[in-house]
């Protein structure tokens, strides 16, 4: 969901050495304002330019050089299955998680955090955004507390479903990432240049 810290531990990540791929919706929005960012138009732009970062990744895991062998992604292709707000779309899309499910090794991580520290960091981020990202996060409904409430709601859906592997609490990224790298099967304690907290 927005705001439960998943920018957070992804930039951990990649402080690590770990290849991790950052959504970049908003600004896609920005660059794009003759697209409505809640449209099936946008939805098919983001993810396109999502899959070809997993054959970018499969191609450089193939070559060696993806550190542990494993690369983040800070959004898949649930989210916008999740925001769709009832457009056809999201059936297609929780197809191609399905299939991308399938032909990938994949893991899909859920974080959570407590509703108050989610809200707080929604209302923060709205505060210093600049007019033009907040125009982009109001159309997403960032400040729409019962839609972020369905958001939840439909996340706990899919966990219900079996489309999570994996559930972390975000309240501590230090412990959240450890919890992520012993699912991996890697040495979180091996890790020299670990997250500070």
């Amino acid at each position: 969901g927005t705001g439960v810290g998943k920018s957070t531990l992804t930039w951990k990540l990649q402080k690590m050495g770990y290849s991790v791929y950052f959504e970049g919706f908003v600004e896609l929005c920005k660059q794009n304002p003759h697209i409505p960012p809640t449209s099936a138009a946008m939805t098919l732009m983001w993810s396109s330019r999502l899959m070809s970062h997993m054959e970018h990744v499969r191609l450089q895991h193939q070559e060696g050089t993806v550190k542990d062998g494993v690369a983040f992604f800070d959004r898949s292709f649930l989210t916008p299955a999740v925001y769709a707000r009832g457009l056809p779309v999201a059936d297609f899309m929780m197809q191609v998680m399905t299939e991308v499910r399938e032909s990938y090794s994949t893991l899909t991580v859920l974080c959570e955090a407590e509703e108050y520290a989610m809200l707080k960091q929604i209302s923060g981020r709205m505060y210093d955004a600049a007019p033009q990202e907040k125009e982009v996060r109001t159309a997403l409904g960032e400040e729409d507390s019962d839609f972020q409430r369905e958001v939840l709601r439909r996340y706990e859906e899919l966990e219900e479903e079996g489309h999570v592997d994996l559930i972390v609490d975000t309240s501590s990224s230090k412990l959240a990432i450890a919890s992520l790298l012993h699912k991996l099967g890697i040495d979180f304690m091996a890790q020299n240049d670990g997250p500070d907290a």
